[in-house]
């Protein structure tokens, strides 16, 4: 029922570094498609054509062309009006509207500005908020109606649309809005008296009857219940059947009515397998991810093409898929169904929402507005004066930063965050606890520029800088074990972006005389396993103990603290996290700690998250890491089954309750 599509060497190696994708749609006369790509903030439009006289049919993508735009804002939602304008659901900006550029190489590149937005920020301005799904209906020759789903205002506007003369844009306000919890997907059908809306929340698909007085208090004509997180939905072109993609599976399920009436349909769906279980497991960064996010269908009843983030682009036959059934182990979606509603807030919509537009405008602009809360003002003027006494003591300060009896303290810094890498030194070289060695690590190509001054004085104040090339952030701790040979003091890692308080280092040192022989972080997540397998490393927790334990992982940007046999152990692994782990060195370090068998124990019950400086989150990992879902793939490459079977017994060892008492013998 997959159908191979051919096309270049040149597109394939660009459709293998598309990241995280939420929507796809193909254009009115179906010579293309298009993919939103949610964090880099691209456009994908691909060139189609369809060869239905051979079987299989053939499918070939011929041209590309990749359009980014300053007035796309992580776009989760596309639609087409005709075949040359497109509607874009930016999710933490407006709803705009694009002509496409003409294209007719191969490869093409363009960056366009909006021809006219739907505002999704400002008091009295905006008309939608977090716009996450879209899909349109034509109403008469250049004027289009567009339904756009307001994810997390739980509710669904329309807008009309005319092209007559330019962009012009008429706003109609909230028209469902009742039940919906996360309206994550949205589709007309093709006569268009049925609206179907993807209730994420609630693993619902919800279907609304399109009357002229459909409004926020209407209630849903019908509700289809199955999957776990329901997202991209679409209509088939007869109106008698409807495909939803179920996110949080491996699924794609398919409602059936006869005759077109969705109020009285009530037949369980067909569900179809469509992602196998280790391309699921592999994209499963989330409780809700992994399975297929957007789906659309050609205006022929051809083809379905779906896009997830292990499988950009899959074509499917549709007249294969109509004898598919695959059936679902309901215990299991039982089991993923608590899992899932663990995840979500409570499920009750506040009085603002029900008073939107303007109450909703009013609360945005409030808790956005720093200068309308006191307490907000109050910690930016705490934050301003912190930064301008660490530049003074930068200045004037002639305290000595080290202490033969203190551990030592390894960090990395690169790009813009040499200018202001100096804060982070500096609030370590304050504190009521010393180093016997602070060293800052640099990039190769680093070397030939001049220090910033700050960086300079702090040298003479007996700040060790090295360079090395760079190998992301295990600079901090590799190139330090590299470096030595023997390891007589415990190591403690810092983040170049961190104030560290004045008792920061006490705390790490004082821990590691209690018990020696573990790793201290001020943070640490807990592992979540189910039958064997990580549970998706973006669903974990932060850890609310301070027992030692095998089933923590490390959180190194509040500091951590390594002892010297542990040190030895990572110089005799060596680099293996060059292919396995290369973007985390967190999940390396967890992984070599349980092989190695040193526990890892968050310093007091709570985890502690410290101040970071302003304007050094641009270039972070975070986005990578996290959004993008690099570390589960980086959980899954690094964790051997040797290594799960030895969490899976600590799973069922019962770990005594601890709290640390500070001592204060030497360091050894």
């Amino acid at each position: 029922m997959k159908l191979e599509y051919n096309t270049t060497d040149q597109i394939r190696h660009i459709i293998r570094r598309i990241g995280r994708t939420e929507d796809v749609k193909f254009s009115p006369d179906n010579s293309r498609f298009i993919i939103a790509e949610f964090i880099t903030n691209k456009l994908h439009f691909f060139s189609v054509e369809f060869d239905q006289t051979v079987s299989p049919a053939d499918i070939t993508l011929t041209n590309y062309c990749l359009v980014t735009s300053p007035d796309i804002k992580n776009p989760h939602g596309v639609c087409f009006l005709d075949n040359e304008r497109i509607v874009v659901c930016s999710r933490y900006g407006d709803v705009s509207i694009f002509t496409i550029p003409e294209y007719q190489n191969e490869l093409n590149e363009f960056e366009i500005r909006a021809e006219a937005s739907i505002a999704g920020q400002g008091l009295l301005t905006s008309k939608v908020m977090t716009p996450g799904s879209v899909d349109c209906c034509q109403l008469s020759g250049n004027r289009y109606r567009i339904f756009v789903c307001n994810n997390y205002s739980h509710l669904v506007t329309s807008h009309i649309v005319d092209l007559t003369h330019g962009v012009k844009i008429e706003h109609e306000g909230v028209r469902m809005k009742k039940s919906l919890r996360i309206p994550d997907g949205i589709s007309i059908s093709p006569d268009q008296k049925w609206i179907a809306v993807s209730n994420h929340v609630h693993g619902q698909a919800v279907i609304f009857e399109n009357k002229p007085n459909l409004n926020k208090s209407t209630p849903s004509a019908n509700v289809l219940e199955g999957p776990i997180c329901p997202h991209g939905l679409r209509f088939s072109p007869d109106g008698k059947k409807l495909y939803v993609a179920d996110a949080a599976t491996q699924y794609l399920f398919i409602y059936e009515t006869e005759d077109g009436d969705w109020r009285t349909l009530q037949n369980p769906p067909r569900t179809i397998k469509v992602v196998d279980e280790g391309t699921f497991y592999y994209g499963q960064y989330g409780l809700k991810e992994g399975g297929v996010k957007g789906i659309d269908i050609d205006e022929t009843n051809s083809f379905l093409i779906s896009t997830h983030r292990m499988g950009v682009i899959e074509f499917y036959d549709v007249e294969a898929l109509k004898n598919v059934i695959h059936e679902i182990n309901e215990a299991e979606f039982e089991e993923q169904r608590q899992l899932r509603n663990e995840t979500f807030a409570d499920d009750n919509n506040s009085w603002l929402s029900n008073h939107w537009p303007f109450g909703l405008r009013m609360a945005h602009f409030v808790l956005h507005n720093r200068y309308l809360k006191p307490s907000n003002y109050l910690l930016k003027l705490n934050e301003h004066l912190m930064l301008r006494s660490l530049k003074l003591k930068n200045r004037v300060s002639d305290k000595i930063m080290t202490d033969p009896d203190g551990p030592v303290v390894s960090l990395t810094s690169h790009g813009e965050r040499i200018d202001t890498v100096f804060y982070t030194i500096e609030s370590i070289r304050h504190g009521s606890i010393k180093p016997s060695r602070v060293i800052l690590w640099l990039d190769e190509e680093e070397k030939d520029k001049p220090l910033p001054e700050a960086l300079q004085r702090l040298q003479a104040a007996g700040l060790e800088i090295y360079y090395a090339d760079n190998i992301g952030p295990h600079q901090k701790y590799y190139r330090f074990v590299e470096q030595n040979e023997e390891f007589s003091k415990p190591l403690v890692t810092a983040d170049d972006d961190v104030i560290y308080p004045e008792d920061w280092l006490k705390g790490l040192v004082e821990a590691y005389r209690e018990k020696p022989s573990v790793i201290h972080c001020y943070r640490t997540y807990r592992m979540r396993l189910r039958n064997g397998k990580f549970i998706a490393h973006n669903d974990w927790q932060e850890s609310e103990s301070d027992v030692p334990s095998y089933l923590n992982q490390i959180m190194g940007s509040s500091g951590a603290i390594y002892p010297p046999k542990f040190l030895e152990y990572v110089k005799r692994v060596g680099d293996g996290f060059r292919s396995k782990s290369p973007t985390s060195d967190d999940i390396w370090l967890t992984v070599n700690a349980l092989r190695s068998n040193f526990k890892i124990a968050q310093i007091e019950m709570k985890s502690k998250t410290f101040k970071t400086i302003p304007g050094t989150q641009n270039n972070s990992l975070s986005p990578e890491n996290v959004i993008e879902g690099k570390n589960h793939y980086q959980l899954i490459q690094s964790f051997t089954d040797q290594d799960m079977a030895k969490l899976e017994r600590a799973l069922n060892v019962r770990e005594p309750e601890y709290s640390y008492v500070s001592k204060s013998s030497a360091l050894t």
